[in-house]
């Protein structure tokens, strides 16, 4: 369907048979070279187990097993506030040693949301090779910093991510397809951090292969001690912190995940290929008055 669109849009109206033709003719060998990378795309949203035990709920308090990446708020609460280790490993995090820093934890702790990576709904065969998650950008409170680690076989500090400006990370996160994974995610202030990142895979061959890729931002809230992350009674939203309004709740307790899917994209609306087509006979027209001056 998209090569005869193609086909449409490359030979405009009111041109010769023979464009019409040759377009038709180049139609495959352009929908070819876009790929089929071009009808999938990566999407972040967030996921959360589904049925009665699921720690997302909608704005009726209905539990639901998937939200927008920014549909709801992953709380971080007051639980979750700590003090920085010394040593100089852990500078990456934006903060000084002794200085408070909020963690959600790798391993699950009572009362603090246990946050996974999931990307079970990507088969391994549709993909070759991993999936890399790269940090975009943080949008947060005044001085506040956001940063991902995980710690190697004996220990050692590993960082992965930090919003701080100064350090030579990549800033990168590499994981398998269908599986599920936990890192450690560091917080220096309370506020709402919004955390942009980009996914990229590339497709396996039996899907044509190419880059696929995807960009999402989720949201974080970071509560201080003395200003508890509220629990609506009753459940029922939208839910509202920080200013901020959001249509799903999580409990600051819950365990839910950042997820990545492998998606359609959208069929073009019928409106774009019209304005393609109008784009198309302009460009036409265009190019026969230059060729008679």
């Amino acid at each position: 369907m998209r090569c005869l669109m193609t086909a449409m849009i490359l030979s405009p109206m009111k041109t010769s048979r023979a464009a019409f033709f040759v377009a038709v003719l180049a139609a495959p060998m352009w929908c070819s070279l876009m790929a089929q990378a071009d009808l999938y795309e990566l999407e972040l949203h967030l996921h959360a187990s589904g049925g009665i035990e699921s720690d997302m709920f909608d704005t009726n308090g209905q539990p639901v097993g998937e939200a927008a990446a920014g549909g709801a708020l992953l709380p971080v609460v007051s639980a979750a506030k700590s003090t920085r280790p010394a040593g100089a490993e852990w500078n990456f995090t934006g903060t000084t040693s002794g200085s408070s820093l909020w963690v959600l934890p790798k391993t699950s702790q009572p009362g603090v949301l246990f946050l996974g990576l999931g990307t079970e709904e990507i088969s391994s065969s549709d993909v070759d090779g991993p999936i890399t998650l790269t940090f975009q950008s943080m949008n947060g409170p005044s001085g506040g910093v956001f940063s991902m680690w995980d710690f190697g076989t004996f220990g050692n500090m590993m960082p992965l991510v930090t919003s701080a400006s100064g350090f030579n990370l990549s800033n990168t996160l590499t994981v398998a397809a269908n599986d599920h994974t936990h890192f450690n995610y560091g917080f220096t202030t309370p506020g709402i951090y919004d955390v942009t990142f980009e996914a990229t895979a590339t497709l396996a061959e039996a899907l044509g292969g190419g880059q696929v890729a995807g960009t999402g931002t989720f949201r974080f809230g970071v509560f201080d001690t003395g200003s508890p992350y509220p629990e609506p009674d009753p459940m029922q939203g939208p839910y509202v912190f920080f200013g901020n309004t959001f249509d799903n709740y999580i409990y600051g307790n819950g365990h839910v995940d950042l997820g990545v899917a492998l998606a359609p994209v959208p069929e073009p609306s019928s409106v774009a290929l019209a304005g393609l087509g109008v784009a198309g006979i302009a460009g036409a027209a265009l190019r026969r008055r230059m060729r008679k001056r």
